[in-house]
């Protein structure tokens, strides 16, 4: 999903190679709850983490919103 360019290869390449990715298995809408979930769950273990530990919400923001 996204633009080619931006990527910097074709989109449905997974696809069309037979390769099991978390949309082929679970369908988009059920990707992107996994997607929340998983994300969520980050940021909770973060918060009971030893240390201060922001860079790793910070990586956990970017994942979740990168546009590639």
């Amino acid at each position: 999903e996204g633009d080619p360019i931006v990527l910097g290869k074709k989109t449905g390449i997974d696809a069309s190679n037979d390769h099991a990715t978390f949309v082929s298995v679970l369908g988009v809408e059920g990707a992107r709850e996994e997607m929340w979930h998983h994300y969520c769950q980050a940021l909770e273990a973060i918060q009971h983490a030893p240390r201060h530990m922001s860079y790793l919400k910070h990586l956990s923001d970017y994942m979740l919103h990168r546009d590639h």
